[in-house]
């Protein structure tokens, strides 16, 4: 136990914030985890289960709204009052903040845009998350009988999987402009900042052909964004959840 070897640390803890999913056990068909795993996890009490453990109050928050917590106090957020995070990784997801506020909804799950409907090439829709995320590279590189770990074991440099590296960049910033165009559509915001759990130089690229593939998306009367790189990276959902005790505190919508 830290605080038994470190009896003073314990008074410096004001609480324990924790990035999660929402609703992870309907991600069967996506993940292809076994279901009966999967379906222990809709049983659990984060809250009540690490409180009684830890003896401190948790902050529990959706993992794109901790990231975009994150990217908010340490990253552009002072750049703008109100911008849109997207942050992907094994998914995709979302965060907003409005009049300088992170907004999570009446129910924690505001701009959670793995759900969001996008063009599936067939004439029909498809969701996002399906489309736009790691989880549709490392099916890349399963169906090349590559082993997928090669992306984390490599987290900073992925120059050497370039062959499908490249295309993945450009159907997932192909799909993060419908998303951002979706956005505009709705929310005048000022910003829809990228991030991601993967190498900077990515990121940019990702950025850059987002908004390229924007600007040639028909709009009548959309302002258009900035669509612009997020500056944390990919540990900003773990950063985001140390936050959130005093996010919680002392930076009240």
């Amino acid at each position: 136990d830290i605080f038994a070897r470190h009896p003073k640390a314990k008074s410096r803890v004001t609480g324990i914030g924790v990035a999660r999913p929402n609703k992870l056990w309907d991600w069967l068909e996506i993940v292809q985890a076994p279901e009966d795993a999967m379906r222990k996890w809709q049983d659990i009490d984060f809250e009540t289960s690490i409180s009684e453990l830890t003896g401190f109050p948790v902050f529990l928050e959706n993992d794109a709204t901790s990231a975009c917590v994150a990217e908010h106090l340490l990253g552009r957020g002072s750049e703008f009052t109100d911008f849109a995070y997207i942050f992907v990784g094994a998914f995709v997801g979302g965060g907003l903040v409005l009049n300088s506020k992170v907004s999570s909804g009446h129910t924690g799950n505001s701009a959670q845009l793995g759900s969001l409907p996008v063009p599936d090439g067939k004439g029909g829709t498809i969701e996002l998350l399906a489309v736009a995320s790691l989880n549709s590279l490392e099916r890349a590189f399963i169906d090349q009988g590559l082993d997928p770990m090669a992306l984390r074991k490599n987290a900073d440099n992925w120059s050497s999987f370039e062959d499908l590296v490249a295309p993945w960049i450009e159907a997932t910033g192909h799909h993060l402009a419908f998303a951002a165009a979706s956005i505009s559509s709705v929310l005048e915001v000022e910003a829809i900042l990228i991030d991601g759990a993967m190498p900077a130089t990515v990121r940019q690229r990702l950025t850059d052909t987002t908004r390229a593939a924007f600007d040639l998306l028909a709009k009548s009367i959309i302002e258009k964004p900035e669509i612009g790189e997020a500056t944390v990276g990919k540990g900003a959902r773990s950063l985001g959840a140390a936050m959130l005790p005093i996010h919680s505190r002392f930076f009240l919508a």
